[in-house]
């Protein structure tokens, strides 16, 4: 039976509000530790956590062999497995370090390529979806998102404990991006997409049999959400892959040309067509840069075979 979440309640507003900032706290102060300490501490963390919780290390080491198989020896793997962890370590120093950010450091530290494609699709007068997975530093893009040139909603899952989550509704939008909830917010994000304005949505993780479509990601079945196919195919929308990636001591935004989606008669192929190509433009991705993936994370979760839900005998 599938355990229900818990959301942690609150007796009044000042205790949620006191928590948020001693939360807020603890990301600024490691945010002063950026540069070389960060790293060390990062990578002292990352082998104790690879060494001491083989949890997620067998996940890690399953998501690996799964995607690679004998394109990369165990070696390999195990090589990639622990830079995964020192480079989640390194994603929360890097969250409290974009705290301390100012105008001339965004310049400094972040390397924007492909704006060109974003204004190509902008001209529409569609909308545009910006495609992305949790590689690099998926949290600093929202913050960094001005960059881009237009108004971006960002579709976002609320966390439940409410200190953090509204840390991280503060920390996403402090530059202008908007944060969508993701209960129901694909249908709100519609009313930005008319504006002609950018929804940002993360398409790489496992989604519900019912609630996806099962494509090819490195060679094997998964189920993943629709939704973002369904809204583009509706409204005509073009979708740009933007990928924020650790560069040296800095960021480069990778903006890759529009996906070149299709629209036919047929709607259920059209879904799984282009999210299929959602799909790969990820993976490609992922295989470029495959120790700053999210492989923590269960990709594969959901099988591609359930049975048929009945209807009981009246």
């Amino acid at each position: 039976m599938k355990k229900k979440k818990t959301t942690t309640v609150f007796k009044n507003q000042k205790e949620k509000t006191i928590l948020y900032h001693l939360i807020y706290g603890v990301f600024w102060f490691l945010g002063c530790l950026h540069g070389l300490v960060s790293k060390i501490v990062s990578f002292m963390l990352g082998r104790f956590v690879y060494y001491c919780v083989p949890k997620y290390r067998r996940i890690v080491q399953d998501n690996l062999k799964i995607a690679f198989g004998e394109e990369k020896d165990i070696f390999e793997r195990t090589y990639i497995a622990k830079k995964v962890f020192v480079n989640l370590i390194l994603l929360l120093f890097e969250i409290g370090w974009s705290l301390h950010l100012t105008d001339e450091k965004v310049s400094q530290y972040f390397e924007a390529t492909g704006i060109e494609h974003i204004k190509k699709a902008l001209e529409k007068k569609k909308g545009v979806f910006f495609l992305t997975g949790h590689i690099g530093n998926w949290e600093l893009l929202a913050p960094v998102s001005h960059l881009l040139g237009t108004v971006t909603n960002v579709l976002y899952r609320p966390l439940d404990f409410a200190p953090l989550d509204l840390f991280f509704v503060k920390s996403r939008s402090r530059n202008g991006g908007n944060l969508i909830s993701n209960r129901g917010g694909l249908r709100k994000i519609i009313g930005h997409i008319r504006k002609n304005e950018a929804g940002l949505i993360l398409l790489d993780q496992n989604a519900a049999w019912h609630e996806g479509v099962f494509v090819d990601f490195f060679g094997k079945r998964a189920c993943t959400a629709k939704g973002l196919s369904v809204i583009a195919r509706r409204l005509q929308t073009p979708v740009i892959p933007i990928f924020l990636i650790r560069k040296g001591n800095g960021f480069l935004m990778e903006v890759l040309p529009e996906v070149e989606q299709v629209f036919t008669d047929d709607e259920t192929k059209d879904f799984e067509e282009n999210t299929q190509r959602y799909n790969n433009i990820i993976e490609g991705v992922i295989r470029k840069y495959p120790d700053q993936w999210f492989w923590v994370h269960r990709r594969w979760k959901t099988l591609p075979y359930h049975s048929w839900p009945r209807k009981e005998n009246r």
